[in-house]
Formats: C-alpha cells, structure tokens, sequence
C-alpha cells in the first residue's frame, strides 16, 4: 500500500532530557486481553504550582499545544473545562479508504512483521493524518522496528526499563513503535490459541490501534492535561478515580472508534468484537486505579458504535455513573 506522506511539521517539541514517555500508556493484560491505562510516568510534571501566576480564565480554558516542560497554572476545575471541550472530543475521524496489507501468520520472521504492522500503521494514518489537520495539531506517522526480545533494538531513544516482551513500545522521542516478536494483547491470543488463527491480522490491527490513540494523546499534548490533572490529587481524594476513569475511558472509546474507520474487512471480526465486549477480559485494577469491566465495556461498545464520531468518547461530560459501571 502507499504510506500516507509523513507531516511536515514536527510532532509536540521533546526535551533532549525526556525519559522517552512523559506518561505511559500501556495494555495491562486481563485474560489475554487488556486496557489503555494512563498514569504518570518517569520524568512527569509536577503537581500544579500555586505560587505562578495564572493566565485569564478564559485563555486557561482554551485547548492549546503545550510542552512537557512547561509549568501548568491551570487549577484542576480549569483542566477539567479544556478537557471536556478538548478539539478530540469533536468531528468525526476520516474513513482510511482502502488499505491493502500483506499476508501476516504466527510463523512469519520479524521482517515480515514488521512490514505487515507498518502497513497497518500506515493505514491508520490515513484516517488520523487528515483528523490531526484538520484541527490545527501536530502529527507524524511512526515508523515501526520489529525486535526478538531480549534483544532490544539499537539506537532506541526509550529507557530500556520501558520495554517489556509482551507489549509494544511507542518511543516519542525518536517517533517510532517498538514491536517485540509475539507481543500485543489480541495477538498474543491468537498466539497462543485462545483465538482461532484466522482472526491474527485483525488481532494485530486492534493492537496497532491503541497504539496510534497513544500517538495522538502524546503528540496532540492532550496527555499533557490529562497527566497534570491527575498529579493534582492525592491518591486519598476522590477526585483520582475519578480522573483516572474519564482519562482511560475516554481513550479506550477512541481507540474502538477508530479501528470502525477501517475498511470493513479490516474492522474487528465477530470473534474479536465477542472477546473484547466480555467482561471477563478487563481487569478491574487496584484503587484508587480503578476501570470497572462494566464500564469499560460500555465506552468500547460507545466507540464501535460511533461511526467514528468522538463527541461520543466525550468521557469529560458523562454522567458518573456512566463511567463507574
């Protein structure tokens, strides 16, 4: 397939100190399966300052690309404000077109891997490219390096301690998703038999879709404000679970939102949408932590439903029973 031209301009400016991920976005893996989470990592902000001056309330809670190094004068009722009205919680992602992928199976050598998952980051290009233009925010395709574990990849610019065997990696500083052989959640069960060997394909395209969710929550800055305002509250306040819930629901409704954006026989298979709408495949986490299935099960459905619409991904206006159940 064509790859979709590489932004011209550069994603979000990176400090040359930054540890790689100013969050992690990671799957936590649940019976095979797993869940976006996202939480503070090395090198996060800081909690908001109360000694900086603050800017007018209007400019504070308007959307706006930030830096991992700039100081946040935003109180946490003005983060909530930009959040919910956030340029990602309005319009609709663009349909890709037509994608054609090579051929992937479990046996395939990682060079084959490798151009079958860039050819499926490419394909979700195509929708987000265009979605990320059209709202005025930075982006740039990652290019994929495929690695046998315990072999990390040369020249990687993440801290070794952020690769595990079972997952992917997205390194923002060098723009690049690290796939180790065999990882990634869906395909790991296929992997491993619990899904028939039919659905791999699809299997890697869901996982690949998390990943690019993850791309645009960093590049469009929208981690940014979510991690500053979950470093705002002690884990003793309320206020945590709350946050934590609207945060990873939010992004686990648009990653299914756009996996609908696919071509049709790219989309999930019946298979695929039965195991990812069991509740026995989410784990709950622990508190204050916390995602109930339940929930999480509601927003994925939200977002297969969406006809890749994000204003129903708008976590930040629901109700909160929507979002604990």
């Amino acid at each position: 397939m064509t790859s979709p031209t590489r932004s011209a301009r550069r994603a979000l400016p990176l400090l040359a100190g930054a540890a790689g991920c100013v969050m992690l976005l990671v799957l936590v893996i649940a019976g095979g399966i797993g869940y976006l989470v996202l939480r503070p990592g090395p090198g996060s902000p800081a909690p908001p300052s109360t000694t900086a001056s603050s800017p007018s309330s209007s400019a504070a809670a308007a959307f706006e690309v930030i830096r991992p190094d700039e100081e946040n004068t935003r109180s946490p009722e003005e983060l909530r404000t930009v959040l919910a009205a956030n340029p990602l919680t309005q319009g609709r992602l663009p349909a890709t077109g037509p994608c054609t992928l090579p051929e992937v199976a479990v046996d395939s050598t990682p060079e084959q891997l490798q151009t079958f998952l860039q050819a499926g980051v490419d394909c979700y290009a195509r929708s987000w490219a265009p979605a990320m233009s059209d709202r005025n925010l930075p982006w740039a395709t990652p290019r994929v390096v495929v690695f046998v574990w315990p072999e990390l990849p040369p020249g990687h610019g993440c801290d070794s301690s952020e690769f595990t065997q079972t997952r992917p990696t997205m390194c923002d500083l060098d723009e690049t998703l690290y796939w180790p052989v065999g990882a990634g959640s869906f395909a790991r069960a296929v992997i491993g038999g619990e899904l028939p060997a039919s659905d791999l394909a699809g299997a890697y395209l869901w996982d690949i879709g998390v990943q690019m969710t993850r791309t645009m929550a960093w590049q469009s800055s929208l981690v940014l404000y979510m991690t500053h305002l979950q470093t705002a509250h002690e884990d003793s306040d309320p206020e945590l679970r709350d946050t934590y819930r609207r945060t990873n629901l939010q992004l686990l409704c648009v990653s299914a939102a756009s996996s609908v954006q696919l071509p049709e026989e790219l989309r999930p298979s019946t298979t695929l949408r039965a195991r990812l709408l069991d509740e026995s495949s989410w784990t709950r986490g622990e508190e204050p932590r916390t995602l109930p299935p339940s929930a999480s099960i509601r927003w994925l459905r939200t977002g297969l439903e969406s006809r890749g619409d994000l204003s129903h991904c708008n976590t930040w206006t629901a109700a909160g029973y929507e979002i604990s159940g």
